[in-house]
């Protein structure tokens, strides 16, 4: 009889019903989750190759690599102690350590012609929960006694009545199983050079809104029809104007407008004409959608201009501007991205929590009370845009899940795992499906960062660093003879070094771990390094030469912005792990606990070269720079503000050095400036080639101050991209 039960530990694995028991107790696993898990249980002992796991478990669908270690990973955490059972052979795949053992299909015994005691020796290839319904009957008697042909026709009918139960939950409670949608004839919808952007279907599908800024440094609307014609601009102002979207007759257009203190929604005729404000919005420039009756448009918006308001979904009535709010985000907590389903009766949304977790809910329109978000997705994955299939039973939206780059997913609304849908971009952002629901538009993008170094009494500064791919977070080696550096040309976030002169490049992480900023231990033999997974990032050190590497935190939060002490005792980083961001030190040898330094917020450290103070930023967009003593800790260290430096420490575009701090101001981030310690003065030392530094890109200066390298955008264009659905 063939085998359908895998036994380890105290779990059992029912391959008929794809169930995971543990204690008796049913654990949930997606299908995929279970389809890995076989698959490891099914040659135990032995290593199960990446590619044979991608090739069989998700063999109808393209995946990246990331999307197998983030089951592995989910899998993991829902067997408890995961990490000894599943291991992970670097660069090669997994291997399932735990004993297992095989038994065949179930056998019921019925003692001695009686009903006394039913032996179900494993779970019966039966419906779920029938195992319940035996267990609950009462015990019969031993006397009478029964026929063994009556015992056998009594358990016959209980397991028919069980039966008939389970197939009528099949037919009309139980989803079939998710389809495969894959992009098809994907090609670009006009070629122009700039920033395409916000795509909006109109109602007929032959027309597209959308924002493009041109030859101009600001985005005005503009509608072009699909396949033939030019743009049509619709508004010429001196402001960002994004988010266009048609009504649903077709006759105007809403979009948002940036006025930089906040935004308004302003409604045009879509043949142009007279502009008529609707709304203003103290949340600033967030997208926006129209209700399928023409009457309202949902938007995000707080309840005034005061900072830390948690943004919320509103109603706003086209004719008055009033607003009603549909829902109530937690403190802390906001949410964007509005879009009507085709009946208009609900409306999904993206939910941000801390540490920009994001995930999908819907609600329904009518704002009862007690009609509460429903939770669609649980990722907590960044998601740049969303869009309803024309039927209303599926979304499609846009995120990394785990991997570098954001990729279209479609998810049935009922919930389920979501499926991928190949398009070949290699970065997309904002996502909107025709009426037909026959083709989609999505945003691509064309990102790409160069390092860049400048010299004293050089001008202008020089690339340092390039390729056909992205590269930043660089900084030199306290000997000045190498540069760590982060990459993403080998398809991922990797760590590599180069020369003083930025050749002989070399990769030097290659982890499941998707790899932030990267630094020099003080005698310049080892990196410290930020390693992302799934929602969670943690420090991790690895020797220059090489070889595996040690992982120091283990949290559950995110650690981030990893920092050598002067000495090379101590790792100083960024943590969440407490619910803010705040920073910490944690030995750096991995033989001791971390410990909390600040107690107000804290965002980057910097730890300076005498080993007295630790300075530190405290939001990513905003500037200002204070610092604690580095002898102490969260409970006997009160922070000081650097009065003078109010402009530094914008993003992560600042670096500290034994003579001062080179800093990009917010003001103006063309400049690269110099603080001066000993003076107290600052200066520009050179203007950029590019007016705005990479978010990401840090600065590093060499040991004497004479030379920095730094991360800047040499492309950065975004086209708009046309492509069918189908089966």
């Amino acid at each position: 009889m063939k085998k359908r039960f895998y036994n380890f530990g105290g779990y059992r694995l029912d391959t008929h019903n794809q169930r995971l028991l543990r204690d008796g107790e049913v654990l949930a696993l997606t299908p995929k989750e279970f389809a890995v898990l076989l698959m490891l249980v099914e040659n135990a002992g032995d290593l199960v190759g990446k590619d044979a796991l991608l090739a069989t478990v998700w063999k109808d669908v393209f995946v990246n690599e990331e999307t197998l270690t983030r089951n592995v990973s989910w899998l993991r955490k829902k067997l408890g102690d995961g990490e000894n059972l599943i291991e992970t052979v670097p660069k090669r795949g997994y291997c399932f350590t735990a004993e297992v053992t095989m038994s065949d299909a179930p056998q019921i015994i019925v003692e001695e012609q009686t009903l006394t005691r039913i032996h179900i020796e494993e779970t019966l290839t039966l419906p779920d929960g029938i195992e319940d319904v035996i267990a609950a009957l009462p015990a019969v008697p031993p006397s009478p006694r029964l026929p063994v042909s009556l015992s056998f026709l009594l358990l016959f009918g209980v397991l028919s009545l069980g039966t008939i139960g389970f197939l009528v939950y099949q037919h009309y409670f139980q989803r079939a199983k998710a389809r495969i949608l894959f992009a098809a004839n994907v090609t670009p919808f006009s070629g122009s050079v700039g920033r395409e952007n916000t795509p909006a279907f109109s109602p007929d599908g032959k027309q597209l809104a959308f924002s493009w800024n041109g030859e101009r440094a600001d985005s005005d609307i503009y509608i072009q029809l699909l396949g033939v014609g030019e743009p049509i601009r619709l508004t010429n102002s001196e402001l960002d104007e994004q988010y266009p979207v048609f009504s649903p007759d077709g006759s105007h257009i809403a979009f948002v407008r940036d006025l930089k203190t906040h935004g308004e929604v302003i409604l045009i005729p879509a043949l142009g004409g007279a502009e008529r404000r609707v709304t203003r919005l103290f949340s600033g420039f967030a997208s926006i959608s129209f209700a399928p009756d023409g009457k309202t448009l949902a938007v995000v918006d707080t309840p005034d201009s005061a900072p830390g308001k948690p943004h919320a979904i509103h109603l706003v009535d086209l004719q008055t501007g009033g607003h009603r709010r549909l829902t109530a985000p937690a403190e802390f907590a906001g949410e964007t991205t509005p879009r009507f389903a085709p009946d208009g009766k609900h409306l999904a949304f993206v939910r941000v929590g801390g540490a920009n977790k994001q995930d999908l809910f819907i609600v329904p329109t009518n704002g009862d009370r007690g009609n509460e978000p429903r939770q669609v997705t649980f990722d907590r994955a960044v998601i740049h845009s969303l869009a309803w299939s024309a039927d209303g039973e599926d979304i499609f939206f846009v995120s990394p899940r785990g991997s570098n780059r954001a990729n279209v997913w479609r998810l049935v609304a009922t919930g389920g795992e979501p499926e991928l849908m190949a398009t070949g971009g290699r970065d997309i952002t904002n996502l909107a499906a025709s009426p037909d629901g026959k083709t989609f538009a999505f945003v691509e993008n064309t990102l790409q960062t160069d390092i860049w170094q400048w010299a004293a009494f050089q001008s202008p500064p020089s690339r340092f660093i390039a390729s056909t791919y992205s590269e930043d977070y660089p900084q030199f080696s306290p000997d000045g003879a190498r540069v760590v550096f982060r990459s993403n040309r080998s398809g991922r976030n990797e760590a590599w070094l180069a020369d003083a002169h930025g050749k002989n490049l070399r990769q030097l992480t290659n982890s499941r771990y998707a790899v932030g900023s990267a630094r020099f231990s003080p005698d310049g033999t080892h990196i410290v390094y930020e390693g992302r997974a799934d929602e969670n990032s943690d420090i991790f050190v690895v020797a220059i030469e090489g070889g595996a590497a040690r992982r120091l935190t283990t949290d559950a939060g995110r650690d981030f912005l990893p920092e050598w002490s002067a000495d090379g005792k101590w790792i100083y980083f960024n943590s969440n792990r407490t619910g803010a961001e705040q920073l910490w030190r944690t030995p750096a040898d991995g033989s001791g606990t971390a410990e909390q330094i600040t107690r107000h917020g804290a965002l980057k450290p910097a730890p300076t070269p005498d080993g007295k103070w630790i300075y530190y930023s405290k939001d990513f967009n905003s500037a200002g720079l204070w610092r604690v003593s580095a002898s102490g800790s969260a409970e006997t260290t009160d922070e000081q503000v650097v009065a003078e430096l109010v402009e530094a420490g914008f993003r992560h575009a600042w670096t500290l050095t034994k003579t001062g701090i080179f800093f990009v101001a917010q003001a103006a981030q063309d400049k690269i400036k110099f603080y001066d310690f000993a003076t107290h003065q600052i200066r520009v030392l050179t203007t950029t080639s590019q007016t705005s530094l990479l978010d990401a890109s840090g600065l590093s200066a060499s040991a004497d101050g004479k030379t920095i390298l730094y991360a800047q955008y040499d492309q950065n264009a975004s086209s708009i991209m046309l492509a069918e659905l189908s089966k």
